[in-house]
């Protein structure tokens, strides 16, 4: 499986879950995720991606943005309900 599919199953998984505003709020995509962002924006700071790679952290970009959206309304949603 590449590692955008797995760590886009790792988001899909989180949901469907049932994650409460906390356990949203505390998500980290797993540390084999990490590792590859790590890799690919030090080889972008190298000017070194391949067209794959640049697809790739992309991807994995906008997965970090959804989650970063998603832990805002999560903050606002538990502070409203508190």
């Amino acid at each position: 499986m590449e590692l955008t599919d797995k760590a886009y199953s790792e988001i899909v998984d989180f949901f469907a879950r049932g994650s409460s505003s906390s356990d949203i709020v505390a998500f980290h995509p797993s540390d084999e995720t990490q590792d590859r962002v790590r890799y690919l924006l030090g080889q972008n700071q190298q000017d070194a991606l391949t067209d794959s790679e640049k697809a790739e952290l992309d991807q994995l970009g906008q997965f970090e943005q959804m989650m970063q959206l998603v832990k805002v309304r999560a903050r606002t949603f538990s502070s409203n309900n508190s």
